[in-house]
């Protein structure tokens, strides 16, 4: 056997193990999207349960989530469960947060009013 066949074997030999290679890897990265997504909509949805397990609470999902806590008791506990909510929801940034008296609809008593928008 010629030295430039041996060459041209062993070269065919790696560009299949390359190829192989680099199929792996892509396939792999396909995969690696899909699961990231999927935990995405599991913490999604584990923020929405835990948001709704907040006492008194009103919350609406349509898109962004509304949260709205009727009279409000204890503030401390309140800026709490801001707080946790803010925590417990990775994908979502707090907008218009209000605790108090002067909140929209909050006719003279104390609420607690937050939206957490998806971020992208």
């Amino acid at each position: 056997m010629k030295i430039r066949t041996a060459y041209g074997l062993g070269l065919l030999t790696a560009s299949v193990a390359f190829f192989a290679l680099g199929t792996l890897i892509l396939t792999s990265a396909i995969d690696e999207k899909a699961r990231i997504e999927r935990q995405r909509e599991s913490t999604d949805r584990q923020c929405l349960s835990i948001l709704r397990s907040i006492p008194g609470a009103e919350v609406t999902d349509s898109g962004d989530v509304s949260v709205l806590v009727k009279n409000v008791t204890d503030p401390r506990k309140a800026i709490d469960d801001l707080t946790t909510a803010v925590l417990v929801c990775p994908s979502r940034r707090l907008v218009d947060p209000c605790i108090g008296d002067r909140c929209q609809g909050s006719q003279d008593k104390v609420i607690m009013r937050f939206k957490l928008r998806k971020t992208s």
